[in-house]
């Protein structure tokens, strides 16, 4: 926190309040259902460690592409499942799979 008054801000800081802001934090981490953890819970979440980066960037000017955090398992779910990772897996265990099945076929006609 930052005493509104007494203390200088600089450029930067006086960007990062007009662009976030307590309020457009607050909303954000709403969305997660964490605008009422306790404090240390609060910002050290994930959500809010991505708030904060994505903010930086936005004040920067920086183009900031990283996906944000799931806000249910069913959103966890579905981005573990479209990981290229998985993705990659899946076509592994296919390729396994069919092999097995033509040698299967094979010893079994």
């Amino acid at each position: 926190m930052k005493p509104v008054f007494g203390d200088l801000w600089d450029s930067y800081q006086l960007k990062v309040v007009q662009i976030g802001g307590n309020q457009a934090l607050w909303d954000f981490l709403k969305e997660y259902k964490s605008e009422t953890k306790v404090i240390p819970a609060k910002y050290n979440s994930i959500e809010a460690k991505y708030y904060a980066k994505r903010l930086a960037a936005m004040t920067q000017g920086k183009v900031f592409v990283e996906k944000p955090p799931a806000k249910n398992v069913g959103e966890f779910v579905d981005k573990v499942t479209e990981s290229k990772f998985v993705k990659q897996t899946e076509k592994s265990l296919t390729s396994v799979g069919n092999s097995i099945d033509r040698k299967l076929n094979q010893w079994f006609k």
